[in-house]
């Protein structure tokens, strides 16, 4: 699977109180790559069944190419395989701050649609998972 996410709001709203000297930022304990059927800001819904999970996240360091700056996953999100019944056709992604509920970091959709099926295998390689922003300063 591959896909590219960006930042929420939130987030970048309290990147910017952090910089400006607003009020500090919080590093979150963790990342969390969640599968969604659907939009997770319109409504998708996290997928459940047998054997789902959120994943643990390590992202490496930002590079910047053009105007795009880039973090990527850099060990591979292991979903496992799914259980019986599958886990439904999987159209987006999403990283949160902790296993269960936490605060939504960013979404994106997959490059494709999946549709998951049982004992199907189901990982991002390295580099498949981004979090993307756009640089608007040229220096």
């Amino acid at each position: 699977m591959a896909g590219e996410t960006g930042f929420t709001t939130a987030i970048l709203e309290d990147l910017h109180d952090h910089v400006l000297g607003v009020a500090a930022m919080s590093q979150p304990a963790g990342q969390y790559c969640a599968l969604f059927i659907g939009d997770p800001l319109n409504g998708g819904a996290e997928c459940t069944g047998t054997d789902y999970a959120r994943e643990s996240v390590t992202f490496g360091a930002a590079a910047t190419v053009g105007q795009v700056i880039t973090s990527a996953n850099s060990a591979i999100i292991d979903f496992g395989t799914a259980g019986s019944g599958g886990w439904g056709t999987v159209t987006h992604f999403a990283i949160y701050s902790a296993i269960t509920d936490g605060t939504l970091l960013g979404t994106g959709e997959l490059s494709e649609a999946r549709a998951i099926v049982a004992t199907d295998p189901v990982k991002f390689n390295i580099g498949e998972c981004k979090m993307i922003s756009t640089r608007i300063n040229p220096a």
